[in-house]
């Protein structure tokens, strides 16, 4: 691949061709960057943010690079460039409020409060607003110490203490799940060319037995009977899988905000100013819920030596809990302050609750219903928990099929969501649904990968954190919260999955994208009409017809098609007369019906058998080939495929061939055989040893209405024809040594043959003039004219058995 790369002042630093083992690397939470190889005649070392671009990415060298020598004209690199998130790794995670520039520090808030205060950070260096928030997971607040942090270190501990995971998507940076796209099937000889599994790290989690521990709040023992929330059914624990074998693990956090609640709204709110006997005033906040019909501080539903709370789940105060008083006579709640510093009381300032705000109560007793409601909700919360953590927890992956690629559009990104097929793999299901996690690309064809997939990620190292695969903390299920951005008609920014548009600026992208319905309109750019086609008053006949019909199965009906130059069709029917066009060999054939791919690399090969006696002809070491061709049946496949038969088995009707190297077929590419086509044998690859007989099976006749000749093949020990191969052609000339010197020119026609007898040769021009045979007796001489053999000019009659009488001329 050639690689321009710049200098920080965007001026062309140097034209590299990259070696093949140059690749694009993306990990998640771990790497994107660019590996790269190449030699230089010149010493030309590469600085800090010296950069390349690849897909309209900028990927960049974060520390200098000298490279080494091997001679006085030869230099080799192996360095690598990292992408835009790398750019975390030289930034410190600060404390920039109030025109603080902390380093240590700690931030109790919520993911997104963590999150953007990250991007604050990296817009800090770039001196603009380049990166913004994507996909944020909705979770409550977490404290998190940050001492000392680079952004890239602070990503993994946001990630982890809210488990999730993070990824960039360009300049956007996401807390959430990385999963995106629509799910596209892979699976062996269907996009890859192998599957393998490997065991993924050591601290994912795997169980087949599940000991839950249900939450403690608004648990009263005395009357619930247990300490803890239960299952329905009492039970202590959860099978699944269990044939993997007995794996037990227990879990309490993952359900310790399951329990009997109620969710309740703020219908009003009140403040009240009282002072200290510090001398200091406060704010107390008080608000209604005129949806709450039970009261929390009755004597009924206090629980002994606990203190109520509120958890604000909306609003300013989301995420954040309060101890708080109910008053039964007022039928208020009393928020008790919480005070981060000496200055700053919460609720207070911006933070207050408001009406329409959402809560939860709790440390009181619940009604019996909610008990019941919360039972369900742990259950189903434990059923998921187990199925997620009781399947199959390895790696999957394996090489891209790039044509299969390239032909469906295939995304290689990390977070694509795939489905993996396989039978053997996946028992009865016979897929898995995943995603790709590791993405390594090869830079001289982008399509040629190998990819990992995986629904669970290890962290292996401080900046590699578990995705605990759903973020299974439940609240029941952790929620994505996207921050919208607003383009505007006049804005040049790039669309993407977080800004959504104006209406002025829709009308605009409609008018730039769509064609017009309401006038004349036009595009520079394919336009597929995958329903058919009509112009004008369509009317489907053949006699009494109108205007243009193009149906969804090729058929095309106009009145009158004027072609200026050429018309060149498969089949053409006029008044019923037949054209073919193609290549057709006349040699042994026979119908692939199954094909299995052996342990040894080999292939077996059923052949149809159309009669009960109908054994195939085919046999050892013939050189056979296949074409696949579905483009007739809607596909994008065409191909050859050529191979050799090692064995074959008459009873079973099989041959078992070994496909040619791609150096040794035409075209420098070769293919696996396929079910449902046709194959022939071409040649045979015995070749005969000194004085023994010709090797019939290594000829065959070819008819190529494509090339324009018919062909008679001898000797054809390999795919790729040699010379000698062609003992006879009539039509136009092969492109062979015999004929580079004769006044033949590429288009002419004629027979070329190895050996010709012939009883008469006649030569005319198209006029009909016959052409004298012309005899060369040497330089004229007056003995040899006045003698026994004189020069001459004879012309001959000859009366055919049809009574045409026809002249040939002789002159000397």
């Amino acid at each position: 691949m050639e690689l321009k790369i710049y200098n920080q002042s965007e001026e062309l630093k140097l034209t590299v061709s990259t070696s093949s083992s140059s690749t694009w690397n993306m990990e998640l939470m771990t790497e994107n960057a660019i590996s790269v190889s190449f030699t230089h005649p010149f010493y030309v070392p590469l600085d800090v943010n010296d950069y390349v671009l690849l897909s309209g990415v900028k990927f960049s060298i974060n520390k200098e690079y000298k490279p080494k020598q091997k001679s006085t004209q030869e230099y080799t690199y192996s360095v690598k460039f990292y992408g835009p998130e790398h750019d975390a790794q030289r930034v410190m995670y600060l404390n920039l409020t109030d025109g603080q520039y902390d380093v240590q520090f700690s931030l109790d808030g919520s993911p997104r409060e963590h999150l953007k205060k990250w991007v604050d950070n990296m817009n800090r260096i770039y001196g603009r607003e380049v990166w913004s928030m994507g996909d944020v997971v909705v979770a409550v607040n977490q404290t998190i110490e940050y001492n000392n942090s680079s952004c890239w270190d602070a990503l993994a501990s946001i990630a982890e203490a809210f488990e999730t995971e993070w990824w960039a998507d360009g300049f956007t940076i996401n807390l959430s799940r990385c999963e995106r796209g629509e799910r596209i099937s892979l699976g062996y000889m269907q996009g890859l060319t192998s599957l393998t599994q490997s065991e993924n790290s050591n601290d994912v989690k795997f169980f087949t037995r599940l000991i839950p521990l249900g939450s403690t709040k608004n648990i009263d023992r005395s009357r619930y009977g247990y300490s803890r929330l239960q299952l329905p059914d009492k039970s202590t624990y959860v099978d699944r899988n269990t044939q993997y074998g007995l794996y037990e693990y227990v879990e309490e956090a993952a359900f310790a905000e399951i329990f009997p609640h109620y969710t309740g709204t703020v219908s009003s709110v009140r403040s009240e100013e009282k002072t200290g006997e510090d001398k200091k005033p406060f704010t107390i906040y008080y608000f209604k819920d005129n949806g709450m019909t039970f009261d929390p501080s009755s004597k009924d539903n206090e629980i002994a030596g606990l203190v109520k709370h509120v958890s604000f789940q909306t609003g300013d105060l989301a995420g954040r809990d309060f101890e708080a008083n109910y008053n039964s006579a007022t039928k208020e709640w009393e928020i008790i302050n919480i005070y981060p510093d000496e200055e700053t009381q919460i609720p207070g300032g911006n933070l207050i609750p408001r009406v329409g705000n959402t809560y939860i109560p709790w440390n009181f007793r619940m009604p019996a219903e909610y008990e019941t409601q919360a039972e369900q909700d742990y259950k189903a919360a434990v059923d998921n928990y187990l199925k997620t953590y009781s399947e199959d927890v390895s790696k999957y992956g394996g090489d891209t099929d790039y044509i299969y690629i390239d032909t469906h559009n295939v995304p290689l990104q990390l977070g694509q969501s795939v489905r993996l097929t396989s039978d053997e793999y996946f028992g009865e299901v016979g897929y898995r649904d995943s995603r790709m996690t590791k993405v390594v690309r090869k830079l001289d064809n982008l399509s040629i990968a190998t990819i990992e997939c995986s629904n669970q990620v290890g962290k292996g190292w401080k900046s590699q954190v578990d995705s605990s695969i759903t973020q299974l903390k439940y609240v029941l299920e952790q929620k994505e919260e996207t921050t919208l951005d607003i383009l505007k008609s006049w804005d040049g920014r790039t669309a993407t999955d977080y800004r959504v548009m104006s209406a002025l600026r829709v009308l605009k992208e409609i008018t730039q994208r769509a064609l017009s319905k309401i006038g004349p309109d036009q595009t520079e750019y394919l336009i597929k009409y995958l329903g058919g086609l009509e112009i004008g008053e369509a009317i489907d006949s053949l006699t009494a017809g109108k205007g243009i019909i193009a149906d969804i199965i090729g058929r095309m009906q106009l009145s009158r098609l004027e072609v200026r130059n050429s018309l060149v069709v498969l089949r053409l029917i006029i008044n019923e007369i037949q054209a073919m066009s193609g290549d057709f060999t006349f040699s042994d054939c026979g119908t692939i019906e199954k094909v299995e791919l052996l342990d040894d690399g080999t292939y077996r090969l059923t052949l149809e058998k159309r009669t009960d006696t109908d054994w195939t002809s085919l046999d050892e070491n013939d050189v056979m080939l296949s074409i696949i061709n579905t483009l007739l049946a809607g596909g994008t496949d065409y191909y050859t495929s050529w191979f050799r038969c090692v064995t074959k088995n008459r009873n079973d009707n099989t041959l078992t061939v070994v496909l040619y190297p791609d150096s040794e077929v035409p075209g420098g590419k070769n293919y696996p055989p396929v079910e449902g086509y046709n194959v022939t044998r071409r040649g045979n690859a015995k070749v005969p040893d000194t004085g023994e007989a010709p090797n019939e099976r290594a000829q065959s006749w070819l008819l190529s209405s494509r090339e324009g000749r018919i062909m008679f093949l001898q000797n054809v020990f390999k795919p790729i024809l040699e010379d000698y191969n062609y003992a006879l052609t009539l039509g136009r000339f092969p492109n062979v040594k015999m004929i580079e010197k004769l006044p033949i020119g590429s288009t002419d026609v004629g027979v070329m043959s190895k050996i010709g007898v012939f009883e008469k040769i006649y030569e005319a021009d198209w006029n009909g003039t016959i052409i004298p045979k012309k005899v060369d007796r040497g330089e004229w001489s007056l003995a040899t004219a006045q003698g026994d053999e004189p020069y001459r000019f004879v012309d001959y009659e000859t009366q055919l058995e049809n009574q045409k009488v026809i002249t040939t001329l002789e002159q000397h």
